[in-house]
């Protein structure tokens, strides 16, 4: 007989502490309403579980139970097409009204350049709180034509044209390629003014275990690239 390997639980304790403040009528925050700028700024009404989101959000940047541990990495785990972009844009909204985080498309900059060539940011901050952290660009090629792209993202330039105030200092380079380098490592590293991660060096930093929607959707891309190229 074949027994079924018991669904292994996902454990979400910083989560599980906002519904917990948030059924507290003694939090100072209880009954906080999604302000109004967010709700006129989205293309969609925000749904139920998009606005708990971010009003969980904003428990974590002005609850007195958050004065001394203020998060700085934050998990949002949803499902395609539950509405991702919006509550993003939403809190983008909360971060420029509430705190004062500002960005700009400055005149000049055309459509079409849209990010910059940036596929991914890093960032950590010390627990110091002090100015100063430790940020990374990162530009992601598949394919095998990539050679002659390493070195072409500007992080400094990014920063100056799309951030308000710039950064005080340039961010790290990042190129991750999907393929093997092998004998031509020095070579191709030289060119990124960074670092170059490889297939080897990606799978380095996996977890031990994948979320299964990803490793889903890592399924499906690939199958989808087989049948394209191997027919």
């Amino acid at each position: 007989m074949v027994r079924k390997a018991k669904k292994k639980e996902l454990i979400f304790e910083l989560f599980d502490e906002l519904k917990q403040l948030d059924m507290d009528i003694l939090n100072e925050q209880h009954g906080w309403e999604l302000p109004q700028y967010i709700v006129e700024n989205l293309k969609h009404e925000p749904r139920s579980y998009q606005s708990e989101a971010i009003r969980y959000f904003h428990y974590t940047q002005a609850s007195d139970t958050f004065k001394f541990r203020k998060p700085r990495q934050l998990m949002f785990n949803m499902a395609t097409g539950s509405g991702k972009t919006d509550l993003m844009a939403g809190l983008i909204l909360y971060l420029y009204k509430e705190k004062g985080y500002q960005f700009k498309y400055p005149e000049g900059v055309r459509h079409y350049q849209k990010d910059g060539g940036v596929d991914l940011v890093v960032f950590t901050p010390f627990n110091d709180n002090k100015k100063g952290h430790f940020v990374a660009f990162g530009q992601c090629k598949t394919g095998t034509s990539w050679r002659d792209k390493l070195g072409q993202m500007n992080p400094r330039s990014f920063c100056d044209l799309f951030l308000n105030p710039p950064l005080r200092f340039n961010p790290i380079s990042i190129y991750m390629v999907s393929e093997a380098v092998d004998d031509d490592w020095e070579i191709l590293s030289s060119k990124t003014s960074g670092l170059l991660f490889d297939r080897t060096r990606i799978v380095q930093f996996l977890p031990n275990k994948i979320d299964q929607n990803l490793y889903n959707n890592i399924k499906q891309w690939v199958e989808g690239v087989k049948q394209k190229f191997l027919q």
